[in-house]
């Protein structure tokens, strides 16, 4: 097999750096990388005090000769939060999120332009202008009585969003950070070294045999 190989490995070696070089150079290209997750949803049971008013027997029903009887009902209020990020070095732009139908309410956090639109088949539409690499917003959604809605969807012009399990986790100091990506880097550049003294070792092998 070496004999065959022999006469093509200055060819192979060529190959394999072009690969490794454009595997570099793909991983490191700016690009949109734009994902979503649910960070909590909740049931909250709330007990809601209303007022009935019964009229008495052979009394005129008028203000006066009301009586109020307070009447206690328990109301569900789930609450939900969607967290949209992009974690790319490129601008995502003309986003759009679809939920399966309005809640009763919705807040964004921190505060953006946004515009909402309604499908005739009920489902929400919210569009945002743009969101920066780096860059993440929540969108928080409330219900009475009712679940939350699910996000359908989340795109952009550029890709569409890949929806991602999250959950909260520690917030670690700045130089600590700072050490892990500089241990990443160095192992990177270790890594692709290494890659090529293979590739080399083999080489001298297959001229050798």
């Amino acid at each position: 097999m070496w004999e065959l190989v022999k006469p093509y490995d200055a060819q192979l070696v060529s190959f394999l750096l072009t690969l490794a070089s454009g595997a570099i150079i793909w991983l490191f290209q700016r690009r949109v990388r734009l994902t979503w997750g649910v960070t909590h949803r909740f049931i909250h049971t709330i007990l809601n005090k209303q007022a009935q008013t019964n009229n008495h027997q052979g009394i005129q029903a008028d203000k006066e000769k009301v009586e109020e009887e307070p009447d206690w009902t328990r109301m569900a209020v789930e609450s939900a939060e969607y967290i949209i990020f992009n974690d790319g070095r490129k601008p995502a732009t003309n986003l759009e999120a679809t939920f399966n139908y309005q809640p009763a309410s919705f807040e964004v956090w921190p505060q953006r332009a946004y515009t909402t639109e309604v499908n005739p088949n009920g489902k929400l539409i919210v569009r945002f202008e743009g969101l920066a690499p780096k860059e993440q917003f929540t969108i928080h959604m409330l219900n009475i009585n009712e679940a939350t809605p699910n996000l359908l969807g989340l795109r952009c012009s550029e890709v569409t969003a890949k929806g991602i399990e999250t959950r909260p986790m520690r917030v670690w100091p700045t130089a600590f950070n700072f050490f892990i990506a500089c241990v990443m880097v160095l192992g990177f550049f270790a890594m692709f070294f290494l890659t090529i003294q293979t590739v080399g070792w083999f080489s001298r092998l297959a001229s050798a045999i």
